[in-house]
């Protein structure tokens, strides 16, 4: 057996998809998983979780702001965690997206970067991208397909049965590690909702799941799916009397719309739950 690993999706592509054609096994290899970081910290179990909670809530803090690479997850000393960090940015940008892309405009590809990390999680159009960066709606649609390619981010579309509406409605991007997110752009290291909400999407994608968001009068985080099994999913770092009936009130919007049966708000550390909505903390749902 030979396992040849790659940094960017074009891997698969051109001449290497025609020579390993019908002989190969894609798998793509994720930074580590909440799952994966507990069983290394051997947790294993309902009651250790309970058990460690404090522990374990370190270790969510740990992710928000220095994500799960193995390396800087391995390391202690933070100033090396961010230097780590940087270091992978940078190489991702330069090698993996510029170099492997061709890319002439280098500061205008490095600006869309740093604009679309800073905005993880809001809604944007194409066209809309293209004029804040002073370039068109398609250098930015391709620009945004380099970056998924080289798995520095994904971008997700809003729910919809119509593919031809899902394709001309906006969307958003999430990093596919908090820890670049969060060290890259300075915005984010006091915005915990922010980096919370990217650490939900990172886990649903580490877990198989597929991924879009609803967005109508109001606005539900996530639909995802798997299994034949969709849920709604709304993300609150703390449910606070100011921002509950928000947030409840996307995620029933999207029940109903979508008649999906099963809606979850996932917070940092409050548990309830009102008929059909549970609410449940991070370190309990993805445990």
């Amino acid at each position: 057996k030979i396992f040849v690993t790659g940094s960017n999706s074009s891997l698969l592509k051109g001449e290497y998809v025609q020579l390993l054609s019908g002989r190969f096994i894609l798998d793509e290899v994720f930074p580590f998983s909440y799952q994966e970081i507990l069983t290394d910290q051997s947790i294993g179990s309902n009651i250790e979780l309970i058990q460690n909670k404090s522990s374990v809530l370190a270790l969510i803090d740990k992710l928000l702001e220095y994500g799960a690479f193995p390396e800087v997850y391995k390391t202690e000393n933070e100033d090396l965690k961010r230097e780590l960090l940087l270091n992978y940015y940078d190489t991702i940008v330069l090698k993996d997206c510029i170099a492997n892309a061709r890319i002439r405009e280098i500061r205008l590809f490095r600006d869309l970067t740093h604009y679309l990390l800073t905005n993880a999680g809001t809604l944007f159009s194409y066209n809309g991208l293209g004029k804040a960066l002073n370039t068109n709606e398609n250098s930015a649609k391709e620009y945004i397909n380099v970056l998924e390619n080289s798995f520095l981010l994904d971008e997700i579309r809003q729910f919809s049965f119509s593919l031809k509406k899902q394709s001309h409605a906006r969307k958003k991007v999430y990093a596919i590690d908090n820890g670049i997110l969060a060290n890259v752009s300075f915005r984010f290291s006091a915005n915990r909702g922010k980096l919370f909400e990217n650490l939900v999407y990172s886990e649903f994608k580490k877990n198989g799941y597929q991924i879009h968001f609803y967005h109508n009068k109001r606005e539900c985080d996530f639909i995802v799916s798997k299994d034949s099994t969709q849920k709604a999913i709304q993300v609150c770092y703390e449910l606070t009397d100011q921002n509950r009936k928000r947030e409840l009130g996307g995620l029933n919007e999207a029940m109903n719309d979508l008649r999906i049966q099963d809606g979850t708000i996932i917070t940092y550390d409050q548990e309830e739950t009102l008929n059909q909505i549970n609410i449940i903390p991070f370190w309990k749902f993805f445990a």
